[in-house]
């Protein structure tokens, strides 16, 4: 009977230890959802076709019809949205290639 109570018991533990090394990984590895809308500084025109990427990161999205957009599957932590220059309709941003 001793030993059956001293298999259980080790059981139980191992079962216990792996729930917690299960829940730890989990919690480690949160991801999230960042979203938002662009729109034109003048008009707050909602606009389309926008590339807009999570800064020092290369993951990016487009903005839809509405000017909204998701980022999905983004790790927990702080980050910087910015439009790529020269990415929506008649905009006259970025670089110059001719510049090299």
């Amino acid at each position: 009977m001793k030993e059956r109570l001293t298999f259980v018991s080790h059981v139980l533990a191992v079962i216990a230890a792996f729930v917690l090394f299960v829940g730890v990984n989990t919690a480690s590895a949160q991801v999230g959802k960042i979203t938002g809308v662009v729109t034109d500084a003048q008009s707050g025109e909602a606009l389309s076709g926008v590339q807009v990427y999570l800064e020092g990161t290369g993951r990016g999205a487009l903005t839809g019809e509405n000017g909204r957009y998701f980022l999905v599957n983004v790790p927990v932590g702080t980050y910087t949205v910015v439009r790529l220059p020269g990415s929506a309709a008649g905009d006259r941003g970025g670089r110059d290639p001719s510049r090299g």
